[in-house]
């Protein structure tokens, strides 16, 4: 009897498994699917699949950054001013990308960078302070700067297309053309065959040779 207790535990724990991760990849979907609308700016349909992701899961730090990004795409500055006072302001490193991030939207990169490098400092498996940082290089046109960052985002998470979308420009914008093709191949495997985010890349890719 006890020993099919034991089993009937493990078994629940299983499904109990199983079904966390579905529930992760489908957020993981609904986030992919946000940005989607997000780079076609349908801000509207875009803040409503965040909000749907955030009220599924409060801590998602993706659909977090992304909802900002929403709200300044709709030039919304008292919700993101809201936000920014009602928010955790622990120190822990995905606060830190949120601050970096509301610090982007200004144009206080410099600012950005400095709180990236704390999150950086913390957990260096931090994955959205790593590919933040590589953003800001590439902005900054420092595409060697970059490049190290981005790497290290995708080791830490695999599955953060933005790094994917990152790297290729930066392998594309210094002459590399085998790994922007490489990484942009990537990416388009991981993202909705939509909008025009995707139809960027996939004519990049074509002039490169075809994807």
């Amino acid at each position: 009897m006890k020993r099919f207790a034991i089993a009937l535990s493990c078994i629940s724990l299983l499904f109990a498994s199983l079904a966390w991760t579905q529930t992760s990849k489908d957020l993981d979907e609904k986030v992919k699917r946000a940005r989607a609308l997000y780079y076609d700016k349908q801000y509207p349909d875009a803040l409503k699949m965040f909000d749907a992701v955030l009220a599924a899961d409060g801590n998602n730090i993706e659909a977090q950054v992304g909802r900002l990004k929403t709200l300044k795409g709709m030039n919304n500055e008292s919700a993101i001013t809201s936000f920014d006072q009602k928010r955790n302001k622990a120190a822990t490193p995905d606060n830190h990308v949120l601050t970096a991030q509301i610090k982007m939207m200004g144009r206080d990169f410099t600012g950005a960078e400095a709180i990236l490098k704390q999150a950086v400092a913390q957990d260096q498996k931090a994955y959205m302070a790593h590919a933040m940082l590589g953003s800001i290089k590439k902005y900054q046109k420092d595409y060697m700067g970059a490049a190290p960052h981005l790497l290290a985002a995708i080791a830490a998470n695999k599955n953060y297309t933005e790094a994917y979308f990152d790297l290729g420009e930066v392998y594309f914008k210094t002459n590399n053309a085998a790994s922007a093709a490489k990484y942009w191949r990537m990416y388009l495997d991981m993202v909705p065959r939509t909008g025009k985010r995707y139809k960027y890349v996939n004519d990049k890719l074509q002039k490169l040779g075809g994807n």
